[in-house]
C-alpha cells in the first residue's frame, strides 16, 4: 500500500513538473511572438510616417 502511495506521488509530481515546463515553453513562444508583433507594429509606424511626410512620394517624381 505504501509502495503504491510513493508511485502515485512520483506520477503526480512527474505530471506537475511536465505542466510546468509546457506552461514555462508557452510562455516563452508568448514573448517571442510579442516581439515579433511590437517589431511589425513599429515597421508599420514607420511606413505610415513616411507617407504622410511625402518621403516616399520623392520617388514618383
Amino acid at each position: 500500500m505504501k509502495r503504491n502511495l510513493n508511485i502515485m506521488r512520483q506520477a503526480d509530481f512527474s505530471r506537475s513538473l511536465e505542466l510546468e515546463v509546457c506552461m514555462m515553453e508557452f510562455q516563452q513562444d508568448l514573448k517571442v511572438k510579442g516581439a515579433r508583433i511590437a517589431s511589425n507594429m513599429l515597421q508599420m509606424k514607420k511606413s505610415l510616417t513616411r507617407k504622410r511626410s511625402g518621403r516616399s512620394n520623392l520617388y514618383h517624381l
